[in-house]
């Protein structure tokens, strides 16, 4: 008999290769008789349901009881399904939902980029995929274009005026512009170019009427 070493005789239980008295077949952590109820076996060894699952099965990291089914492994650890959600609005994630880490801890995309991303410095709004690093911030490859007219800069050259972008064309022509304005002529704050008639002046600085605007969606300001 596996459980008491004696002899058998009678009836008998037979588990991987080792046979039983039913009386010492039992679990080995409680010492329930297992004769006529589920069991789990560890090294050849039988235990009941539950002491399997204390000793042995995975622990989930959220609330540190047994995983006795389907589990859910990410950064390094196990959860039950459903105990692995973004740390920030509490939606649970599986295996085919993308999350983002942050020291250690899960979220969702939109919670992610809500607390940690970086706001484009050409339109100010967050930055979700690829991005570039010029002129002290972070822009969306769609936004770093010529202050002037927009283009990109195919050669991966650009020239900075005013802390702003410029292809060499309008780069130059900026700078030609203002080198013919007079001394006492005003200078549009956002064109740079002279003011030639009515202009806004606030903060310190003149405007052509058409160029004193909202600096986030472009509303003319009287």
């Amino acid at each position: 008999c596996g459980g008491c070493e004696e002899p058998l005789s009678g009836q008998a239980i037979t588990t991987s290769g080792k046979h039983w008295h039913p009386r010492c077949f039992k679990c080995q952590a409680c010492h329930q008789n297992l004769e006529h109820i589920a069991f789990y076996e560890k090294d050849s060894l039988p235990y009941c349901a539950l002491d399997y699952h204390e000793l042995f099965s995975p622990r989930c990291d959220f609330c540190k009881t047994p995983i006795e089914e389907h589990s859910i492994s990410a950064l390094g650890k196990t959860y039950h399904a459903g105990h692995f959600f973004c740390r920030e609005c509490g939606k649970p994630f599986d295996e085919e939902t993308n999350f983002l880490e942050h020291e250690g801890h899960a979220y969702c995309e939109a919670d992610y980029y809500k607390q940690f991303g970086k706001a484009c410095k050409g339109c100010e709004e967050t930055i979700t995929g690829d991005f570039l690093v010029a002129l002290g911030g972070e822009w969306h490859k769609e936004c770093f274009v010529c202050a002037d007219c927009g283009s990109t800069f195919a050669s991966s050259t650009f020239l900075i005026k005013g802390g702003k972008p410029y292809c060499e064309e309008h780069y130059h022509q900026q700078t030609s512009l203002k080198k013919k304005i007079n001394p006492q002529t005003k200078t549009c704050h956002k064109c740079q170019t002279a003011i030639q008639g009515r202009c806004h002046s606030a903060f310190g600085h003149d405007y052509h009427p058409l160029h004193f605007q909202c600096s986030r969606c472009n509303k003319l300001l009287s």
